[in-house]
């Protein structure tokens, strides 16, 4: 199981990331759905085109590539989520059904990656936009983890496959553009 995050900024500093964009991807989906890898880089490119002197480094965080070997993801995420005004979670038409080596919902797994993530964000008040792939719905208060229902009650957005994929991002992008004011 592939994971993946992306942070991304609209500030010319690198000490204040704005944008925490989560996603995980199962790599037998990500073949047949790349849209979740299409996100990052369309969010990057969006970010990026209006700050020409920010450098790619300092828009985009992956914690498959950026967190250091040997690191506790835990506190490093805890950094990055403490530097940003929006989480985007990506979640996909499996999202809440994916389970484990154990068969339990991942989700229910406190220790889980993602959900430390949510529930860090949800517990500072940062907002958390849903972005909703593969004709997902968003999840049912009572499918939710106690630490993440209040997810079920965030507006988000469909982010489509082409030729609807830019437009949507367009207004994805549109839609966290007044997080970043504040």
């Amino acid at each position: 199981m592939a994971k993946r995050c992306v942070l991304a900024s609209r500030q010319r500093s690198s000490q204040s990331r704005r944008v925490f964009h989560r996603y995980k991807v199962i790599r037998a989906e990500a073949c047949l759905f790349p849209i979740a890898g299409m996100i990052a880089p369309t969010l990057r490119e969006g970010f990026t085109s209006d700050f020409c002197n920010v450098l790619p480094g300092d828009v985009v965080f992956k914690d498959v590539d950026s967190i250091p070997l040997g690191i506790d993801f835990r506190q490093h995420l805890e950094n990055a989520l403490s530097q940003c005004r929006v989480l985007i979670a990506v979640i996909g038409d499996q999202w809440i059904e994916r389970g484990s080596a154990t068969g339990k919902r991942r989700i229910d797994d406190s220790r889980y990656q993602l959900r430390i993530e949510l529930e860090v964000a949800l517990g500072r008040n940062i907002p958390v936009i849903p972005v909703l792939v593969r004709k997902a719905s968003m999840p049912l208060e009572e499918d939710l983890p106690p630490s993440l229902k209040s997810l079920a009650y965030r507006n988000g957005i469909q982010i489509r496959p082409d030729p609807d994929f830019n437009g949507d991002m367009d207004r994805l992008i549109k839609g966290i553009e007044p997080h970043l004011s504040r």
